[in-house]
């Protein structure tokens, strides 16, 4: 028996009902590459947090300061600072309080977010792209053990919106206000939100509305209590 072939309107009906498949399928797919990639995100800031507490533990329980000065004509001297023994670690001084972790993680990648395509060909301290997250600078040599409510006090976040200099001394002391409002800024990158590592040590989402200018909300914060 001859085989009857599709007509065109059968043939037409056909590629719009892939075309509508299509059209369904294929932002899930988007999404479910994006969720794999800003998930990314939470590991690094996670072994970044850590490298911070192996910091504090060799440097009296404090914090990184954000900007490491070199002195006594470029030889970082112990006598000089409150943050010795760098000779511990570096066999030059660090730059930032990014390099400064770098014997804690061994790893430049890590301080990337995998959604940003910037990422540098080679990583020097002093230079931009050297981290796409930010340290908060309102910590920057406390004693991470007289730290109150350390579960709501971020200490990293997401950052390196294209202007910002983003070299190993990166922090900020408050979200800037237009990271609060424009959807195009770092606070928003990951799904209408971004990730931060918190003082406990704990990672988290939040949109940028949940995050606080005060200490009194009890919402995350760059505050210091």
């Amino acid at each position: 028996m001859k085989r009857r072939g599709f007509t065109m309107w059968e043939a037409l009906i056909i590629l719009a009902s892939i075309a509508i498949i299509a059209a369904i399928v294929f932002p899930v797919f988007v999404r479910a590459n994006y969720n794999y990639k800003s998930g990314h995100c939470q590991p690094n800031l996670k072994q970044i947090g850590l490298a911070m507490q192996q910091y504090t533990s060799d440097f009296g329980d404090k914090y990184p300061p954000a900007i490491i000065a070199e002195t006594k004509g470029g030889v970082f001297s112990e006598d000089d600072s409150p943050y010795s023994p760098y000779s511990l670690h570096w066999r030059t001084p660090p730059y930032g309080w990014a390099d400064a972790l770098q014997p804690y993680i061994k790893s430049n990648p890590v301080f990337q977010c995998p959604i940003e395509s910037d990422e540098p060909q080679t990583f020097v301290a002093n230079q931009r792209g050297y981290t796409d997250y930010w340290y908060n600078r309102n910590l920057a040599g406390k004693n991470a053990t007289k730290l109150k409510n350390n579960a709501i006090v971020i200490l990293l976040g997401e950052g390196n919106d294209g202007d910002d200099t983003t070299d190993a001394r990166y922090s900020l002391a408050q979200l800037p206000d237009w990271w609060r409002t424009d959807q195009s800024s770092p606070a928003y990158r990951h799904l209408d939100g971004a990730n931060y590592t918190f003082a406990d040590g704990h990672v988290k989402w939040y949109k940028p509305a949940q995050v606080s200018d005060t200490s009194k909300s009890g919402q995350p914060t760059l505050r210091v209590f």
